[in-house]
């Protein structure tokens, strides 16, 4: 099981990635989650530094830097990576460093509260967006027909499951990974082909 990077210590793991960038990081900026740590550098730019178990290596490559062809999306920016396994905990590591985005998370931990006030060229921009992002194909799988098929047959055991229509999606399209007052979309680690309309069937058009 991997270690949960909001209590785990990995100072030497920031570090190796400070030396590797050639750059500093402003601690006060941290960002802790589960599988990931963030920072903003003493360049203005912001470094994820990612952990994964060594099954997930599947050919996908990385989310943030196949995304980079993406045009038409409102995203950060990428500017490079690197990746190394670590033979003493057994996983690999990975940092991307894009541009900063100084526009915060719509919310934090995903569920809404309250109504996000937000004005019509955020909406226009969300929506550009993904029809943008629908245009491209990938190779890369965010959902698959075998994952579509077990889970509606768990409730709904004698229908047809099968997907007709597939096309590049976020696949993680919380409020979390979208910011204010501008529309950015963020933590692009999972994207890939999924049913027509996944993102806007995403709990942010709700």
């Amino acid at each position: 099981m991997l270690p949960d990077l909001r209590t785990y210590p990995c100072d030497d793991v920031a570090s190796r990635v400070e030396r590797a960038l050639t750059t500093r990081f402003d601690a006060s900026t941290q960002a802790r989650e589960r599988r990931s740590l963030g920072f903003r550098t003493d360049r203005s730019s912001w470094v994820r530094i990612e952990i994964r178990d060594l099954a997930r290596f599947d050919g996908q490559g990385w989310g943030i830097e196949c995304a980079s062809i993406l045009r038409g999306v409102a995203m950060p920016q990428w500017h490079q990576g690197l990746s190394w396994l670590d033979h003493g905990r057994q996983v690999m590591w990975r940092t991307d460093e894009t541009t900063y985005i100084a526009d915060r998370p719509i919310k934090p931990g995903r569920i809404l509260t309250t109504r996000p006030e937000l004005p019509e060229s955020w909406w226009a921009t969300f929506h550009s967006s993904l029809d943008a992002l629908g245009r491209y194909t990938t190779t890369r799988v965010a959902v698959s027909q075998a994952g579509v098929t077990e889970t509606i047959c768990q409730v709904f055991s004698d229908v047809d499951t099968t997907v007709e229509e597939w096309t590049a999606a976020h696949a993680d399209l919380a409020w979390a990974n979208l910011t204010a007052p501008n529309c950015y979309f963020l933590d692009w680690e999972d994207w890939g082909t999924a049913p027509r309309g996944w993102d806007t069937a995403s709990p942010t058009t709700s």
